[in-house]
């Protein structure tokens, strides 16, 4: 067990706990969702208010994600209940206990980092935990970054003058990406904090211009909201999101002959009434009986480069030298992975 109080006992921990700090744990599905008493529960919270289990502390929520990263590394193959796990948390030095916590045991940290996606939000008081599916969400992935890479490097030889350009970008991979210039591991923990699937980063510049994401188990609208936060919390310092959302299939469905569905979406900075604010193009790119919808997307090379930078481009090469991803690349891509892994 480590040094902490998640769960009770010694508090060995930097800091000391508000026991102000109460929160009504609500089982929800598979999620544990925790909140806060509202005005007026200050009486209530040592009581089982209605329709709510007993009232824990807020540690007890790190403690409970504590356990269910642990099971998870007990378990490779957990059950469809042991995907996600969201908390609501008073105190985002709590969120830093959890990872202080899984950092004491050197094995299990490795673990959560190589196949947990986690979301840290002290806006929302939230934070969520994702496992990466094998098999289909890691290969696609992987192989997503081999083609966005591979395209990268034909653009450079094929246009001398970009290349001072794109010699600044490199592979971020799954870094975490953290706001104000925090890092989760300092003594204080950002405010803000996501781990995507994929990155670029600009050298010099301490946010990547470009991520991208791969849902499998994720909802697309989980998915949605999680996006729209991300470009709230970091605001202009990322410029473009790709997402790919792989339609998630039971065991029964896949058994049966069903195929995973398939949907591409580019959020970027449009201008609004005068200003800049995200937006959303999405296409679905295969269908749930396996067939490839047409089209393709187009990813300007501007948009993997700091706003600041874009002004640096040639004008005829701004919107005339792009990464393209066509639809019947991903949905083969997708095909080819569902064929070998049939997850």
């Amino acid at each position: 067990m480590p040094p902490s109080n998640l769960g009770g006992g010694r508090r060995p921990f930097l800091y000391s706990i508000n026991p102000s700090y109460r929160e009504i744990a609500v089982l929800s599905s598979h999620h544990l969702i925790y909140r806060l008493p509202g005005p007026g529960e200050t009486d209530r919270v040592d009581s089982d208010p209605p329709d709510f289990p007993p009232v824990v502390f807020f540690e007890e929520a790190m403690y409970n994600a504590y356990r269910f990263i642990q099971s998870c590394f007990r378990e490779p193959h957990p059950s469809e209940q042991g995907y996600s796990f969201k908390a609501l948390v008073h105190c985002r030095l709590s969120y830093h206990q959890l990872l202080y916590a899984l950092r004491y045991e050197q094995e299990l940290w490795q673990y959560f980092e190589d196949n947990f996606r986690r979301e840290w939000d002290v806006s929302r008081n939230a934070v969520t935990l994702r496992r990466r599916t094998p098999g289909i969400h890691n290969t696609f992935e992987s192989n997503l970054t081999s083609a966005i890479r591979d395209q990268l490097e034909e653009i450079r030889v094929a246009h001398r003058s970009l290349r001072p350009l794109l010699g600044k970008l490199k592979n971020g991979g799954r870094a975490a990406v953290s706001m104000n210039g925090r890092n989760a591991s300092t003594i204080v923990p950002a405010y803000y904090e996501t781990t995507p699937d994929g990155q670029l980063l600009f050298s010099g510049e301490r946010y990547p211009p470009f991520i991208f994401r791969v849902s499998y188990r994720e909802t697309e609208k989980e998915a949605k909201e999680q996006i729209e936060q991300l470009f709230k919390m970091m605001g202009q310092k990322i410029v473009t999101v790709l997402h790919i959302k792989i339609n998630y299939l039971s065991s029964e469905q896949r058994n049966a002959g069903s195929h995973h569905g398939g949907i591409v979406s580019i959020w970027n900075w449009t201008e609004c009434n005068g200003r800049k604010e995200p937006s959303c193009d999405r296409k679905i790119f295969r269908s749930g009986t396996g067939n490839t919808r047409p089209g393709t997307v187009i990813i300007p090379i501007q948009d993997l480069l700091p706003f600041q930078y874009q002004t640096e481009l040639p004008p005829r090469l701004a919107d005339s030298v792009y990464i393209q991803l066509s639809h019947s690349f991903l949905s083969e891509l997708l095909q080819n992975v569902e064929a070998n892994y049939g997850e």
